[in-house]
């Protein structure tokens, strides 16, 4: 049974994530970036914006003036013609103003994530994109010469998987956000005075909820770009792995004359893996930690909103439980990634260090100091997958990150029962 199910599997893994389509689907997601990510980060990686996208991009920095000060004039007036006119959702939920304040730190972040953008990649192109639009234009060909034929399957599965994720899951968040907000709205019986009252209800919703749908399906195009990119680095990484063991099992046996071009082989594709892995961390450095942030204060407060507030309706605190679970899950995830190509990292320059001990009088000089010079590059902080520095360099890194969590999750609790 197991053995027909793998079959089926491997199948429909042929079938749908082979080369031709998995091209078509990343083209597909860099379509989507070159749309979403143009507009929002106010340049194009190549060519020139239109007129449609700076007009976007000029109101999608005024929608973030106008909902902040929407959220600060709810806090701090307590006239009803205001909430009915700003589309008040939770002016019938305990602590309305405890969750305004949460919904501006919120917006603040994803601003400070644009901020990042515009002042650290406006000025050079994204390197990890190249990798992309190599694949666009030449197909596999380039992504095979450092994996196996067992792991460029192994990526193309969970590639497949995070693509269709990004193309169905992240519309239906960006649908969930928005039905969580009119779930809010028809709870309030304010709603239900007259159709204006429905029409003004209605029209923040989407004024709320469409900008911030967009902001999602940013946030999650970043993300699925760095889970591919990690996923390829540690099977390739685990494939360099391989060879070093290859050679170490030579050299046992006598053979390290023999073996220099393996040798020679080992490193190069170290350092090549090495150049994508700087320009990755280069690229996600300025957006990474907000991006971790929001991830984290999404996860935290839906969850305290599923398990702590009552909406009067049961389809709010499964919508709120089932986005927390989607943000949680998906930072473990990239915990994870992270954790492995670190692991197998460190295991390549154990066996640096064992084919210079075991070479030492056999090994040319070039062959030396190529080796030597990329050990320097380790040592010189290039260790690993470090989209967040306190979230993945180390497996007790975890530790802290479910504290984190824990922290601003009874942060929400102990300040909404103040309020």
């Amino acid at each position: 049974m197991l053995t027909k199910l793998k079959t089926k599997i491997e199948s429909f893994v042929e079938n749908q994530a082979n080369e031709e389509h998995f091209i078509k689907a990343f083209g597909k997601l860099e379509r989507i970036g070159s749309i979403v990510s143009a507009n929002i980060r106010g340049y194009k990686q190549e060519g020139s914006m239109s007129t449609f996208h700076h007009i976007y991009h000029f109101c999608s920095h005024i929608w973030f003036i106008i909902v902040v000060a929407r959220s600060v004039t709810l806090i701090v007036s307590d006239d009803p013609e205001d909430s009915l006119y700003l589309g008040d959702f939770f002016s019938s939920t305990k602590g309305k103003n405890f969750l305004h304040a949460n919904i501006i730190v919120y917006y603040l972040l994803f601003f400070s994530s644009r901020a990042a953008l515009h002042i650290a990649d406006s000025r050079k192109p994204q390197l990890s994109f190249q990798f992309f639009n190599t694949i666009k234009l030449n197909g596999l060909s380039t992504a095979r010469k450092f994996l196996t034929s067992k792991h460029e399957y192994t990526w193309r599965f969970y590639s497949y998987i995070a693509l269709q994720f990004f193309f169905i899951v992240i519309p239906i968040v960006a649908v969930s956000l928005f039905v969580l907000s009119a779930i809010f709205a028809l709870e309030n019986p304010a709603l239900y005075k007259s159709i204006y009252h429905f029409i003004w209800y209605f029209f923040w919703i989407l004024i709320v909820t469409g900008p911030l749908g967009a902001n999602i399906f940013t946030l999650f195009w970043s993300y699925t770009h760095t889970m591919t990119l990690s996923n390829y680095l540690f099977l390739a990484f685990t494939s360099v792995d391989h060879i070093g063991a290859r050679i170490l099992k030579k050299m046992d046996s006598g053979q390290t004359a023999n073996n220099l071009d393996l040798i020679r082989e080992f490193i190069r594709r170290q350092n090549s893996l090495l150049n994508l892995l700087k320009a990755i961390n280069s690229d996600a450095a300025p957006t990474m930690w907000t991006g971790y942030l929001i991830s984290c204060f999404l996860a935290d407060f839906n969850l305290f909103l599923g398990l702590f507030i009552d909406g009067g309706s049961p389809v709010m605190n499964i919508i709120c439980f089932a986005l927390a679970c989607t943000a949680f899950s998906n930072l473990l995830l990239l915990h994870l990634s992270g954790i492995a190509i670190n692991n197998t990292i460190a295991e390549i320059r154990e066996k640096n260090f064992s084919i210079q001990a075991r070479g030492v009088k056999v090994l040319p000089e070039s062959i030396a100091l190529w080796i030597n010079s990329t050990q320097e590059r380790f040592e010189n902080g290039e260790t690993g997958f470090s989209c967040c520095h306190i979230f993945i360099l180390t497996q007790s890194s975890f530790l802290f990150s479910v504290l984190e969590n824990s922290g601003i999750l009874m942060m929400f609790v102990a300040n909404f029962k103040k309020s």
